[in-house]
């Protein structure tokens, strides 16, 4: 029996078992669903690690039909749990396998990608809006307070 000292030593091993699969269609199946879990619990560097080992194990039989279906829910898996969109188009493997993509699984992804860019677009801009002006009021109500306290003494 294995014991683990952290989650990510956990996910390597599994990993490992993982990648030695040789069937693509048996290997996309089980990526699809762990590229969602490393997406929402890990970082850039590990999800950028198995984009790129789920690129290189699809890249040898791309035009596969259920292949096709499995490449765009491992990008939409992806998208669901990544908020900002910058980051994800900065992932090196990312675009990769988006650019596996053929026909309807393409087009799916492509407006999901725009959709996804939009959302973060007007969710950055309001952000920046209120940290702005909560910047703004605390910046206002110390200079108010230092002058008061000069003008105290």
């Amino acid at each position: 029996m294995l014991y683990f000292t952290t989650a990510l030593n956990c996910t390597n091993e599994i990993w490992k078992q993982v990648t030695q699969v040789t069937d693509a269609l048996l290997y996309l199946e089980i990526a699809k669903v762990y590229v969602e879990f490393v997406a929402q619990h890990f970082g850039e560097r590990e999800l950028n690690l198995v984009l790129a080992d789920i690129v290189r194990h699809a890249a040898k039989e791309r035009s596969h039909t259920l292949l096709q279906e499995y490449l765009a829910e491992c990008c939409l898996g992806v998208l669901r749990h990544t908020a900002d969109f910058v980051r994800i188009v900065s992932l090196e493997a990312f675009l990769p396998l988006v650019d596996l993509l053929q026909g309807a699984s393409q087009v799916s992804v492509h407006k999901e990608l725009l959709a996804h860019q939009g959302t973060h677009r007007r969710t950055h801009k309001r952000t920046h809006k209120r940290t702005h002006k909560r910047t703004h009021r605390r910046t206002y109500k110390r200079i108010h307070q230092r002058t008061h306290s000069i003008h105290a003494r």
